[in-house]
């Protein structure tokens, strides 16, 4: 998954700490946070931007 998320520019980075890691360039777009038996992704990005 890191990958894929990578591989969508060369501007993302990345930051994390023990809840959860965030993918961002302005903002976060992406966090996997971290529960006691899942992961949970979280997408932030307009409905508008969204590509099927």
């Amino acid at each position: 998954m890191k990958a894929r998320i990578l591989d969508l520019g060369n501007d993302i980075q990345i930051k994390s700490n023990k809840k959860y890691i965030a993918f961002r360039r302005k903002h976060n777009f992406v966090a996997i946070k971290f529960r006691k038996s899942m992961l949970k992704l979280s997408l932030n990005i307009k409905k508008s931007e969204l590509e099927e």
